[in-house]
């Protein structure tokens, strides 16, 4: 049984090692997209053979991220924080040094694993190690580092592609892991559990870890599929069918288990909608980073390092105001917050949908900058009610569904637009991108409506979570 660890440790140079593994993961999920292109060329392979190098992080990262939240709770985060960015380190290394497609795709399958170990842990140690008055602006530096990792992926594996080449993406996590692993190893308090291994058999629900990690499995394949459902439904529907089984099958075990990988009583109502409700804003987070480029190159015709400098306004606008939204979120209601940031997600939405149509790169940098703005505002006080409506001593099993939630919805994110792109007529480009973004609105309102209704207490009246 692990003990608490003593003495209060400062904050600062942990959250400082969270944040840089944050980044790093959303960051390699989404850099190599850009770089593809080349890889292939140098490996003589197809674009088709190419997407597996990056669907091969989040194969593994997303179903494997509630086992190890679950394991972290067990045996302690320090322990799975270092080892996984250890894996991290070693895996990007390997990235650099592939000499073929193939092991490349194994070394992302390492990666991953290491990415999913520090997505599951490292936010679940905020609840633990960071005084209540302060963990509204550690969420919100958590999703600052999240939301300029997904946007500055395209951007900053362009420059490093032209500048030096592909493999220099992977090699410059290198130093920036080990970073993070200096402050890790001297900052993070030991959490006391003997005889690790044997804690972790007697206490892992094994048969549940393998019936959940097939069942997010195929699910995951399944969305990364939607896309050419038209064409071949048949793969699609087979592993949707085959991770909903195996879904029945994990819920049958839980409600047996005498100590489940996942406590059910977590999905109370103010888990469940919350949970919804993030799964939909990065569904739309993520349409709105596949969908602009085309509308930026294609309506706009910018080049591609003006068309990541425009994502920029995304990026800064969300940098900047998720440290200040999860001030907020430490002094009022989460809840109202996150909501109101939503609601005015859905008005920029609209505002871009009204001025598609005129190509106008102020206008649209505009737009960007409000989108950013907006949801910075629903990111970070949604991270705080998740630690409010979860115990504390289940913070890294219901971070790891949350980690999950967020990952699936961006391949979610990908096949639903790539899908809506290829089926929406319009007469003319700008017209597709009207429709899509007036469409769109809908995503964001529900997210607003499932917060809102919540029903979870403020934080100023319950701060009993600290451990």
């Amino acid at each position: 049984m692990q003990n608490k660890p003593t003495g209060t440790p400062d904050y600062r140079p942990i959250l400082f090692s969270i944040t840089i593994a944050v980044f790093m993961c959303l960051l390699d999920s989404h850099i190599v997209r850009i770089c593809l292109p080349v890889i292939a060329r140098d490996f003589a392979i197809s674009s088709g053979q190419s997407s597996w190098i990056n669907l091969a992080y989040l194969l593994v990262a997303a179903p494997a991220l509630p086992v190890f939240g679950k394991i972290a709770d067990i045996i302690g985060y320090k322990n799975i924080f270092i080892f996984g960015y250890s894996l991290f380190t070693i895996g990007s290394m390997l990235c650099g040094i592939s000499p073929n497609a193939h092991a490349l795709v194994v070394s992302r399958l390492i990666q991953g694993i290491g990415g999913g170990m520090l997505l599951a842990s490292g936010p679940s140690m905020i609840p633990k190690l960071v005084p209540p008055d302060r963990r509204g602006f550690a969420f919100g530096l958590q999703a600052t580092a999240a939301g300029v990792g997904i946007s500055l992926g395209a951007p900053l594996g362009g420059i490093l592609t032209d500048l030096l080449s592909w493999r220099y993406i992977f090699y410059i996590n290198v130093p920036v892991s080990m970073a993070g692993i200096y402050f890790a190893v001297r900052s993070i308090p030991q959490d006391l559990c003997a005889d690790v291994l044997k804690t972790v058999r007697k206490r892992l629900d094994i048969p549940g870890s393998i019936y959940l990690y097939l069942s997010l499995l195929s699910l995951t394949l399944g969305l990364s599929l939607l896309s050419k459902f038209k064409t071949r439904p048949a793969p699609l529907l087979l592993l949707m069918t085959v991770g909903l089984v195996f879904m029945l099958f994990f819920v049958k075990r839980m409600r047996h288990c005498p100590e489940p990988l996942i406590d059910l009583s977590l999905f109370t109502r103010p888990f469940s909608l919350i949970l919804l409700s993030t799964f939909t804003g990065y569904i739309i987070m993520t349409g709105n980073g596949f969908m602009m480029p085309f509308y930026l190159m294609g309506s706009l015709k910018l080049t591609p390092a003006q068309s990541g400098l425009m994502i920029l306004f995304f990026s800064l606008s969300f940098s900047l105001f998720s440290s200040v939204a999860g001030r907020l979120a430490d002094l009022g209601d989460p809840k109202k917050i996150g909501s109101l940031g939503m609601l005015g997600t859905a008005g920029a939405f609209a505002f871009f949908a009204a001025v598609a149509s005129s190509r106008s790169v102020l206008q649209t940098a505009l737009f960007l900058f409000l989108y950013g703005t907006m949801f910075a505002f629903f990111v970070a006080p949604t991270n705080k009610l998740f630690t409010i409506c979860t115990p504390a001593s289940k913070q890294g099993i219901a971070n790891g569904i949350y980690r999950t939630a967020v990952l699936l919805a961006t391949l979610a994110g990908l096949a639903i637009y790539g899908s809506l792109m290829d089926s929406v007529t319009a007469s003319t480009p700008e017209s597709l991108f009207s429709h899509l973004y007036l469409y769109s609105v809908l995503l964001p309102l529900s997210s607003c409506i499932l917060i809102y209704f919540s029903n979870v207490s403020s934080p100023l009246a319950d701060e009993t979570k600290t451990p």
